[in-house]
């Protein structure tokens, strides 16, 4: 997974170093360096990516199914550089998360969109009126369009995640307003984003 994103040997300097997990964290904060065909921060890529690989271990513990390591790396880059753009100074501040109505829940959906690839990733968090999380779900995608498809999946996933929950009054909070548009849109060029935002219309259906 480390060789697929290009930090291997950076990883090798620093366990000659110390073996110990703490000196070797510390060692990566104190560098400082960076990873530049990632344009993200050598400690940020490896916090994150300890963290990840935490998750999955957790999945596999359950009985879930986990990606091949090369994708695991595609997954813990974009999380990486999602994180550095959301901590760049002038960043609009977002209104934070509000509840919703008693006996609905909301389900807060995201998704990221690698161009050099092709592919991406959806995130997808339900929560209750309380606050109180009910289910999550990530998901990797090949061979995407472009970003608008790419939250057109995280939609889909949303309204999925939700029906295995059990939930059927539910609020969707996204900032996928790019995929609304699309649907009243003539571009050929978003034909695939369509007919994917037609099954999530057509799966919606079945929710109040």
């Amino acid at each position: 997974m480390w060789s697929s994103l290009g930090v291997w040997e950076k990883i090798l300097e620093v366990i000659r170093t110390d073996r110990s997990g703490s000196v070797i964290v510390e060692e990566v904060l104190r560098r400082g360096e960076t990873v530049d065909h990632l344009s993200v921060g050598f400690s940020e890529l490896i916090l994150t990516g300890g963290w990840y690989l935490w998750w999955e271990r957790s999945q596999l513990v359950h009985g879930e199914n986990i990606q091949q390591p090369s994708k695991s790396g595609l997954s813990i880059a974009t999380l990486t550089k999602n994180y550095k753009m959301a901590t760049i100074k002038g960043t609009k501040e977002r209104q934070g998360w509000q509840k919703p109505p008693e006996k609905f829940v909301k389900v807060n959906i995201d998704a990221s969109f690698d161009e050099g690839t092709g592919n991406g990733n959806t995130g997808v968090i339900i929560r209750d009126w309380t606050g109180g999380a009910i289910a999550a779900s990530h998901t990797f995608l090949l061979y995407l369009v472009d970003a608008p498809m790419a939250k057109a999946f995280a939609l889909k996933e949303g309204l999925l995640l939700a029906q295995h929950a059990g939930c059927n009054r539910l609020i969707v909070q996204s900032d996928c307003m790019e995929v609304v548009k699309t649907m009243a849109t003539e571009d050929s060029r978003q034909i695939q984003v369509l007919l994917c935002m037609m099954s999530v219309i057509l799966f919606g259906a079945g929710f109040r």
